[in-house]
């Protein structure tokens, strides 16, 4: 089987999808999101972009596999759908129009992009909100899991881009540290706008709880700027703080 090698999308899968099964118990969902999550790698096959050698060795495999975990996936989908309450189905907007920017992009050949990595972790977090929906639970449940993953995705995502970056512009180059700024925004902002949620609407002070570390984390690693040889490490820091945003939902709920 074709398996994503992108490491960290694995953690961005799972972390909300067990969070939610935990949380509010089994839906179909769940079956949609890991064959979206699989159905990446051949596709990026067909598509040629993962070299030409994959293409030619997986050339026969990959189809059938797309087309496997197409038909698995929309079923899966569309089961969740149907139990879900109708005035609730437009939570399904919420993952899938990140996911259709993120196929774009990976159709266009750029499946490293800013975009499609943003994309993909918006997708997977808020993914979360449907698939509490269909497992009969409030739509507050579903963002009070999908909103701190969501901060603490997106600023982890561009604190390891803007660390990358380094290699190319170095760290202290006009254009190096200026790019660890739109991670520090997300992490100040997201984490903001979380207790503000909180004070003002239903949604949990546990969200802003579980946010916190993995925000801190991303917000200090944008702005240090580690060299790359640390990003195993980093990687790491990023599945703990996200261990951490799991606990405290489920302990919390």
């Amino acid at each position: 089987m074709l398996l994503p090698k992108e490491h960290g999308a694995y953690g961005q899968m799972a972390m909300p999808l067990v969070t939610a099964l935990v949380v509010a118990g089994p839906s179909p969902m769940a079956g949609a999101i890991v064959a979206g999550f699989l159905a990446h790698e051949p596709l990026m096959v067909l598509l040629g972009t993962r070299g030409p050698r994959a293409r030619r060795e997986a050339g026969l495999s990959a189809p059938v596999w797309l087309g496997a975990l197409a038909v698995a996936g929309t079923v899966a989908g569309f089961l969740a759908l149907g139990q879900t309450p109708p005035a609730l189905r437009w939570t399904y907007l919420l993952p899938l129009v990140p996911a259709v920017l993120l196929t774009r992009e990976v159709w266009r050949g750029q499946p490293k992009s800013a975009t499609a990595e943003v994309s993909a972790a918006t997708a997977f977090s808020l993914a979360a909100v449907p698939m509490v929906a269909s497992a009969g639970a409030p739509v507050t449940t579903g963002l009070s899991i999908a909103l701190p993953f969501l901060v603490v995705f997106v600023a982890a995502t561009l604190a390891v881009r803007a660390v990358t970056r380094r290699v190319r512009d170095g760290s202290d180059s006009p254009a190096g540290r200026p790019a660890g700024r739109p991670a520090v925004f997300t992490a100040l902002a997201g984490t903001a706008a979380l207790g503000w949620a909180a004070a003002v609407t239903a949604l949990p002070w546990s969200a802003c709880a579980a946010a916190l570390p993995g925000a801190v984390l991303a917000a200090g690693v944008a702005v240090a700027l580690p060299h790359p040889r640390h990003l195993k490490r980093l990687g790491w820091m990023i599945v703990g703080a996200s261990l951490w945003a799991a606990g405290v939902l489920v302990a919390t709920r």
